[in-house]
C-alpha cells in the first residue's frame, strides 16, 4: 500500500492492530508514487529511514538528502562532460551537456540532477497589411525549461543506456506561421515540451510549452500552454508584434 507517512506514538497510547498493520507492518519500507509524494507524508524524514518511490528507486535517509541504498549518484559517461569547480557538500560533481541526440551510458546505477530546455518556437512572418508600412506577426514561444535541481528533477537511472533528446527550435515563418520547437528528453524519464508557433497578422498562436503569439486581431486567442510549470500563455496583442510567452530556465543550487 502507499505509505500513510511517519507517525511518533505518545506515551501511554493504545496501540491498535490498524496502527501496527498500517505503521509497522505495511510501512517496514514506505511505498510512494514518487518523489512529490514522499515529501508530503514524509515533510520531516529521519536519517536513516528508508522508503521507495516508483520515481527514484530505493533510497536512505542520510541525515541531508534522499540517496539510492548502496550508493547514491549514477556513474555516467556521453555528452561534453565538465568538473564543477566548487564541491557540493563534499562532492564534485561532472556536468554532462547535451547539444545533440546523443546516448547517454550508466555504469553505475544512482541519481542524477536534470535540467532540460526545449526548442522555442518560431516566430510568424510580417504581413503589411495595413498601408501604413509596418508588418504584423505574432513571436514563437519560448521551449519549456525544467528547472533543476529540486525533488522533482532528481531522478533515478539504472544501469544501461539512456537516449537523449535535444529538441530542436522551430523556423520563423517565411510567408505565414512558424514551426513550433521540439521536445527535449531523457529516455521516457522527463521531458521538456517545445514552445509553440507564433500566428501571422491576424492569425492564431499555437499552443506550447509557452504559447505563440498572435497579432492585431484582438478577438483571435493567442497560444496557451501546455505545461504550467515550464512556460505561461501568449500575451494577447492588438498592436504589431504578438508577445509570446516566457520560458522558464535552468538553475543550480
Amino acid at each position: 500500500m502507499a505509505g500513510a507517512g511517519y507517525r511518533t506514538f505518545q506515551s501511554g497510547e493504545v496501540l491498535t492492530s490498524n496502527n501496527v498493520q498500517t505503521y509497522l507492518m505495511d510501512q517496514a519500507v514506505q511505498v510512494y508514487a514518487g518523489t512529490a509524494a514522499r515529501a508530503s507524508a514524509v515533510p520531516s524524514p529521519s536519517t536513516g529511514m528508508v522508503a521507495y518511490s516508483t520515481a527514484t528507486g530505493l533510497q536512505v535517509f542520510n541525515g541531508s538528502a534522499w540517496v539510492a541504498v548502496g550508493g547514491g549518484y549514477a556513474t555516467i559517461s556521453g555528452g561534453a562532460s565538465t568538473a564543477l569547480g566548487t564541491a557540493i557538500g563534499g562532492t564534485t560533481y561532472n556536468v554532462h551537456t547535451f547539444t545533440a541526440d546523443a546516448d547517454l551510458v550508466v555504469t553505475t546505477a544512482g541519481l542524477v540532477d536534470v535540467c532540460l530546455i526545449a526548442g522555442g518556437g518560431g516566430g510568424a512572418a510580417g504581413n503589411d497589411s495595413s498601408g501604413q508600412g509596418v508588418s504584423y506577426a505574432g513571436g514563437g514561444g519560448g521551449g519549456g525549461g525544467v528547472v533543476g535541481i529540486n525533488a522533482t528533477n532528481t531522478i533515478y537511472l539504472a544501469a544501461g543506456t539512456v537516449s537523449i533528446d535535444v529538441g530542436a527550435g522551430g523556423s520563423g515563418g517565411s510567408t505565414g506561421s512558424g514551426t513550433s520547437g521540439s521536445t527535449s528528453a531523457i529516455g521516457n524519464l522527463i521531458s521538456a515540451a517545445g514552445g509553440g508557433f507564433g500566428g501571422p497578422v491576424d492569425g492564431v498562436g499555437s499552443d506550447g510549452a509557452s504559447g505563440g503569439g498572435h497579432a492585431r486581431n484582438p478577438t483571435t486567442t493567442p497560444g496557451k500552454t501546455l505545461a504550467s510549470t515550464q512556460g505561461n500563455n501568449s500575451g494577447n496583442s492588438t498592436g504589431y508584434a504578438g508577445g509570446a510567452g516566457w520560458r522558464r530556465k535552468c538553475r543550480w543550487r
